[in-house]
C-alpha cells in the first residue's frame, strides 16, 4: 500500500535513516542526489570514526630525561 509522505518520513526516522528521499529509478528522479547524499553521509560517518579512534589512542607521555642504567 501506498503510504503518504509524511508516514515515510516517520518510518525513515524509526529506522534511523539520516535523510529521506523520494525517487525514481524508472523515471530517473532524484537518483543522484539520493546517491551523492550517500556518499556524503558515509564520508562524514568515517571522518567521525577516524577522531574518535585518534581520541581513542592512549597519548604518548613526553620523556622525563631519566634513564636507567646497569
Amino acid at each position: 500500500p501506498m503510504l503518504d509522505k509524511e508516514e515515510y518520513e516517520k518510518r525513515a526516522l524509526e529506522w534511523g535513516a539520516v535523510k529521506y528521499f523520494e525517487c525514481s529509478a524508472a523515471n530517473q528522479e532524484n537518483i543522484t542526489e539520493v546517491i551523492d547524499e550517500a556518499v556524503r553521509v558515509a564520508r562524514v560517518a568515517q571522518a567521525e570514526e577516524k577522531l574518535i579512534t585518534e581520541a581513542q589512542k592512549p597519548s604518548q607521555a613526553p620523556a622525563s630525561g631519566c634513564c636507567t642504567i646497569s
